[in-house]
């Protein structure tokens, strides 16, 4: 039942027939009563799972790639919510992590990964990429990889590295005794601050044996 405010005139709250009455932020509206489809159909479950996969994801990179990355572009929301949304289809149909997320997006000239390589008796790790300077790259501007456990869903590798763009190869280590078959590098560019930052698209390689 409805309750009417302020005379017949006034707004009000609850359904009153066909219609439904409510307040929002101070502002009385009316909308037609709708009764709610079937929440659970094999298609929104699919997606709620997808949702909350992808929002997983995105909160292993959240202090690390979203909020530096992302946050500073996001426009009425947050990176958070810029990274699920764009990224939540690229996922496989077990909801697995692929080449075609996007770690990072922009206008600045991404780099070229040329080659990825783990050893697992080592950790070693080696990668190399082309500097690709494009329209607005430029030699200094700096790099951050992610290595991802595409099985996992966790980053084994996030470091902002001290190689620049036409450093060309990066040698580090990384835990032993891990699957490169699972493993997936992403780099991106990035250079400036404030006003003048910008960065640009990742770039991604699935990793090979040493």
């Amino acid at each position: 039942m409805g309750i009417i405010y302020q005379g017949i005139l006034g707004g009000f709250s609850g359904k009153v027939g066909p219609v439904v009455g409510a307040n929002w932020k101070g502002i009385d509206y009316m909308r037609g009563y709708v009764i709610p489809s079937n929440p659970n159909t094999p298609d929104q479950q699919t997606q709620r799972s997808k949702f909350g996969a992808m929002s997983s994801i995105a909160s292993g990179l959240l202090g690390d790639v979203i909020q530096p990355y992302w946050d500073p572009f996001a426009v009425q929301k947050s990176g958070f919510n810029v990274f699920v949304s764009d990224n939540i289809d690229t996922l496989d149909i077990n909801n697995k992590v692929q080449t075609t997320l996007q770690m990072a997006k922009g206008s600045l000239s991404p780099i070229v990964l040329t080659g990825s390589t783990y050893d697992d008796s080592t950790g070693a790790i080696e990668v190399t990429w082309s500097a690709n300077l494009g329209s607005n790259g430029e030699n200094t501007d700096s790099i951050y990889c992610v290595i991802y456990d595409a099985t996992t869903s966790d980053p084994l590798y996030s470091e902002l590295l001290s190689e620049t763009r036409n450093g060309a190869q990066l040698n580090d280590n990384i835990a032993t005794g891990l699957d490169f078959n699972d493993m997936i590098v992403f780099m991106f560019p990035f250079r400036g601050t404030g006003e003048d930052f910008i960065v640009g698209d990742s770039d991604s390689q699935a990793m090979s044996e040493a």
